[in-house]
Order: structure tokens, then sequence, then C-alpha cells
């Protein structure tokens, strides 16, 4: 996981106009954190996906057992 610079607010520099910062830092760490939303969205939706697959096998496998 990612936990560099690039997902931490810089300050601004000297004399830097607030309009500047805001497109400059605060969109491109908005831009950061949608990728990283959207990413981790997919690996919950992949694993969720995993789960009911490993639930399926295993309730096959009970019901062999069982009724062996």
């Amino acid at each position: 996981m990612k936990n560099g610079r690039e997902y931490q607010l810089e300050q601004p520099a000297i004399l830097m106009s607030a309009r500047h910062y805001k497109e400059k830092i605060v969109d491109l760490l908005i831009k950061n954190h949608k990728q990283l939303v959207r990413m981790v969205k997919s690996k919950y939706a992949n694993l969720k996906v995993k789960i009911r697959r490993l639930e399926f096998e295993m309730e096959a496998i009970s019901e062999n057992v069982s009724g062996t």
C-alpha cells in the first residue's frame, strides 16, 4: 500500500495564490485519492467474488463428506 508524499497535502509555496495551490496541489491530491479508492473498491469486489466461490466449494465438499 502506498503511503508516501503523493497522498499528503503539501504546504503552499511562498506567494502561491489559492487558485494555483488548488490547481497544482489539491486537485492532484484528490485525483490520487480517487484512484486509491477505485483500487480498493476493485480489490474488495474481487475478494467478495472469491469468498462466494470458496463458500460454494466448501458447501459442495461438506455435502460430499456428509453424504458418503
